[in-house]
């Protein structure tokens, strides 16, 4: 029993919001489509189509300035590689391809790279560089290594995992980070306590109370910490010695985006304080009310 309780408890939040006068869209659904050794999965960004990936293992979340590109990245030999449109078009940066030579040329703020697809050596201000991932076609796509890019042209760039999901992160901001990680931590306590568990279970529970509400239920101890950085968000976690459970914490805002998982639903980013479907933990919890 405690074991199903675990799962379905495993429904929680992110945050993640962009400070632009449009924000960001998070929302992606990602559910496992077919019990295979690579298994395949479902996911859907947003409002958009369902995209198949046959082999988890190439898959991969593009996050740029806090948001979730669709259909973007790949995991190739542990490197994340993107389509070129999308240094052209969420990076700034001017691109340029030749046919013939099988080139790419990419320009932003005075630096200038010139690539061949299939060849480790570029060119950066005419100086001539080794990469571990050479620039790749992929299904009529060309492909280039992202992490050289977004470095080279002075965004930060990082590689995380959420929920056993590989996150690939760009953040190119310079505005000034307004929240710090301890009061971020503050955010997070404030949504676990005040809106996500009463949602959930009709009693009050606190800070104070919560390992006598929960004593049945050690593999839920309440153990709140910041565990990575996402570039624009701090991710923090809930419960001891897990990584499940957690929340998203933009840097400049504090706003948030609920995130959650359930069986076959392996994860979910949802709207503000849509924490998911908690018909299934409330029918649980009410045997402690």
């Amino acid at each position: 029993m405690k074991k199903i309780f675990i799962t379905i408890f495993s429904i929680f939040f992110i945050v993640i919001f962009n400070v632009n006068i449009f924000a960001a869209d998070p929302r992606i659904t990602i559910s496992l489509y077919d019990f295979t050794p690579e298994e395949s999965i479902s996911v859907y960004y947003g409002d958009d189509d369902e995209h198949i990936y046959p082999d988890r293992r190439s898959f991969v979340i593009l996050m740029i300035n806090g948001d979730i590109i669709s259909d973007a990245a790949l995991n190739k030999d542990g490197r994340a590689l993107v389509p070129v449109r999308v240094i052209s078009e969420k990076l700034g940066a001017n691109v340029e391809w030749n046919p013939d030579e099988r080139s790419i040329y990419i320009n932003q703020g005075g630096n200038d790279i010139k690539m061949f697809v299939g060849s480790n050596v570029l060119y950066l201000n005419g100086e001539e560089i080794d990469i571990d991932v050479p620039p790749q076609i992929i299904n009529s796509i060309t492909y280039v290594p992202l992490r050289f890019i977004g470095e080279t042209f002075g965004a930060n760039v990082g590689y995380e995992f959420i929920k056993g999901f590989p996150v690939a992160w760009v953040l190119n901001r310079t505005d000034e980070i307004k929240i710090s990680e301890e009061e971020a931590i503050k955010i997070a306590e404030d949504v676990y306590f005040n809106k996500f568990l009463p949602s959930i279970y009709n009693n009050k529970i606190t800070p104070d109370n919560y390992s006598e509400k929960f004593s049945s239920y050690p593999e839920l101890a309440y153990d709140i910490k910041a565990v990575s950085d996402f570039g624009e968000y701090y991710y923090i976690t809930y419960i001891k010695d897990s990584d499940i459970n957690g929340i998203l914490v933009d840097k400049y805002d504090g706003s948030y985006h609920s995130v959650s998982s359930f069986s076959e639903r392996l994860l979910d980013i949802l709207n503000g304080d849509d924490f998911g479907n908690l018909d299934c933990i409330y029918n649980l919890l009410r045997s402690l009310n």
